[in-house]
């Protein structure tokens, strides 16, 4: 696309509209380069400030609906090849519009050209906390890094209305200035690389509903019986609020502010005995998610075990399927008596860089290509070099590169040498068939005994069930749940008597 940049200001709204209508739907990709050229030409020919806020507007909300979209293609194909230039592009384009946005308020700041700056200056203002509240679910629900002068934007766009007595101003999704700036900062200190999307999905309605619980004032009017509930919100940083153990040692400048979380941490913790009513995500996913905001928001997550830094080339097959059809290829499998439920599918294998490892698993980065790693899946990794056996691995979070077509991937380790085998309930329907699953044998000297890999919902414990393998079939009976993903379960199991 081209925009004509000689055409005057009536012919402005035309072309911007005219374009916004005619975003190609079927090319994702496509309408964001789109909605980056009409956002720099809004930028570089209009020059009314007033006709530039209605563009602006108008451009937000196009591009709400695109954002939707892509969110929905990453939730369906997460961190492959596609989804991840998708999410780039989203972050690109919320981030030129905030920026856009938050030049026009400066500009209305410093000049107050009109009587009627104030007005359009809040609206100016609450465009951007919209935006800015609109790109921090977008990287959640995408799992992409913020632009390095978000938490500034944020930042600024608080002080301003403070100093300029906005905070009680409403926003465009019914909450105040104040408490949607507080909404954003809890969305900053939320971990969401380890959450399905559905976790992901709750934990932006409860952060919301609980936002107008965080009581942010100086540092030096805290009590200390609140230690553990308090963050340092520093508005000269670019960066969320920092966990704080003590705050007697804190240097009380002017723009550190503390963000105390003690009200909403009391809400989390009696959230289970609520009720699910009132505009309330789904009670049960709620409850298990407020435990989770709870426990990591008064003590955030700190590592279990050493790392070492390494530099070495992986070979990765993500989703069971691929990884069976890996292990199965040189097995002399017995004829199947029941059809399985899925068909064999042409393997991808990704190379990917191991950057650390320790004990319980390795940080990845690299090109996925067209699998698919989302929170809970199973890998299979392999040592280019070593020629060691393969080891088997689960998924925990992922984080997309924001200058290349990679991921990060936290992989934790489940264990040595995986084997293809087919298991069936021993209580089930005359029409059950044997499903998927992968066995993985104890190695000596472990703590864990033989693991069972089985996708799906728990299993009770001491389930009985037949094992097929290529040595034939087996009684066993699972006697532990080892680990536990959004997708698989690994259990520990035994030969049933």
């Amino acid at each position: 696309m081209r925009l004509n940049t000689a055409i005057g200001n009536n012919q402005n709204q035309k072309i911007v509209r005219s374009w916004l209508e005619r975003l190609p739907a079927a090319n994702p990709y496509g309408s964001g380069e789109q909605l980056l050229e009409i956002q720099a030409f809004i930028q570089q020919n209009e020059h009314t400030p007033s006709l530039r806020l209605g563009l602006q507007r108008q451009l937000f909300e196009h591009s709400s609906q695109w954002l939707q979209q892509l969110e929905e293609q990453f939730g369906e194909n997460a961190c492959n090849h596609a989804a991840l230039r998708l999410a780039r592009m989203g972050s690109k384009v919320l981030a030129q519009q905030l920026e856009g946005v938050q030049q026009l308020l400066k500009t209305t700041l410093n000049t107050r050209p009109l009587l009627s700056w104030r007005r359009r200056a809040q609206q100016e203002l609450t465009l951007a906390l919209d935006i800015a509240q609109r790109y921090a679910c977008f990287a959640l629900r995408c799992h992409v890094d913020l632009n390095a002068s978000y938490w500034l934007t944020t930042h600024y766009l608080y002080y301003t209305a403070l100093q300029q007595g906005w905070l009680r101003q409403q926003i465009s999704s019914g909450m105040t200035i104040l408490t949607g700036y507080q909404h954003l900062q809890l969305l900053g200190i939320t971990d969401g690389k380890h959450m399905s999307g559905a976790e992901i999905e709750t934990t932006i309605q409860l952060t919301g509903l609980l936002a107008d619980k965080v009581e942010l004032c100086k540092l030096q009017q805290q009590e200390p019986a609140n230690a553990g509930h308090i963050y340092l919100l520093d508005l000269t940083r670019g960066s969320p609020p920092q966990f704080l153990l003590y705050t007697a040692s804190l240097q009380r400048d002017e723009h550190c502010l503390a963000f105390d979380l003690s009200m909403v941490i009391t809400e989390l913790l009696q959230y289970g005995a609520t009720d699910g009513a009132g505009g309330r995500p789904n009670r049960a996913l709620a409850v298990i998610v407020a435990q989770k905001l709870a426990e990591t928001w008064t003590a955030p997550k700190r590592r279990r075990h050493n790392r070492h830094t390494v530099l070495q080339s992986m070979s990765l097959i993500a989703q069971m399927r691929a990884i069976r059809q890996v292990l199965g290829s040189n097995m002399d499998r017995l004829p199947l008596r029941g059809k399985l439920d899925y068909k064999p599918q042409r393997s991808h294998i990704s190379i990917f860089q191991a950057l650390n490892k320790s004990d319980s698993g390795l940080l990845l980065r690299g090109n996925p290509g067209h699998q698919s790693l989302r929170i809970g899946e199973l890998l299979l990794v392999a040592d280019k070099l070593a020629h060691h056996t393969p080891s088997l691995y689960a998924v925990r979070w992922t984080a997309v590169s924001e200058h290349a077509n990679e991921v990060s991937c936290g992989a934790e380790l489940i264990g040595n040498d995986p084997e293809a085998v087919d298991v069936m309930p021993m209580v089930t329907s005359p029409h059950e068939v044997f499903q998927p699953a992968l066995r993985l044998h104890a190695s000596q000297g472990d703590q864990i005994s033989n693991l069972l890999i089985i996708p799906g919902q728990p299993f009770a414990l001491c389930r009985e069930f037949r094992l097929r393998d290529r040595r034939g079939e087996h009684k066993v009976k699972v006697t532990r749940v080892h680990m536990q993903t959004a997708l698989y379960q690994a259990m520990e199991f035994q030969r049933a008597l």
